[in-house]
């Protein structure tokens, strides 16, 4: 059922809805907003959510969702110039600030499983020692071959095993070469730049709610 408003109601229902999208903007960045999130805030208001759509998509296309973000990225420069007036302090501080608001990657270790975490690396020490029991249990006392199908099988087991431990720390070897390399990107761009690396967190943050909404 449709609302009837006088001009000066629609007036400030167009402004709360400009603000409502500028604050989700704000949140996820242009790309991700979903108009149809912010029409259900103001179903059986008065404006149908065609009418929601064109006053979104009319404060973009003017420009005020952009200005919206640069006020906020300078606000942004200068509360951090306030917080720390010493560059190289202010550079070390957004290089961490920037590595916190990445995605998370999936350590080893933060494989989940049954119960909780399991440890990758325990795991394959466990397989590890399965296969030297089970070798150890294909030969005879004196050392020689007892079951030679099953001392072949443990021993292929064993090195599979092996091949992705090493794997593994080759993985995690690349993992702390790139955060490295994106801490020390990120001091170099905010001791020469500090709008664009405020511009940068400001994106990183909303591609990460974005992903998580």
């Amino acid at each position: 059922m449709s609302v009837s408003i006088t001009s000066a109601q629609r007036a400030a229902l167009r402004a709360e809805v400009e603000a409502a999208a500028l604050a989700e903007i704000e949140r996820v960045g242009p790309e991700a907003l979903n108009k149809n999130c912010v029409a259900k805030r103001f179903a059986r208001r008065g404006a149908s959510p065609a009418t929601v759509y064109r006053w979104v998509d009319a404060m973009v296309k003017d420009g005020r969702a952009g200005q919206h973000l640069a006020r906020k990225v300078r606000a942004a420069v200068a509360e951090r110039a306030k917080r720390h007036p010493v560059p190289m302090d202010a550079a070390a501080h957004v290089a961490a600030e920037v590595m916190a608001n990445l995605p998370v990657l999936v350590s080893p270790d933060d494989i989940a499983g049954c119960g909780g975490t399991i440890s990758a690396i325990g795991q394959l020490q466990d397989c590890m020692h399965a296969a030297r029991q089970v070798m150890k249990h294909a030969r005879t006392t004196d050392g020689d071959v007892r079951m030679a199908k099953t001392l072949l099988t443990a021993s292929e087991h064993l090195r599979r095993c092996l091949e992705t431990t090493a794997r593994l720390a080759e993985a995690m070897r690349s993992v702390a070469e790139v955060d490295r390399f994106h801490q020390a990107v990120m001091e170099e761009v905010a001791r020469e730049a500090p709008a664009v690396t405020e511009r940068i967190l400001m994106r990183l943050g909303q591609a990460t709610r974005a992903l998580g909404a």
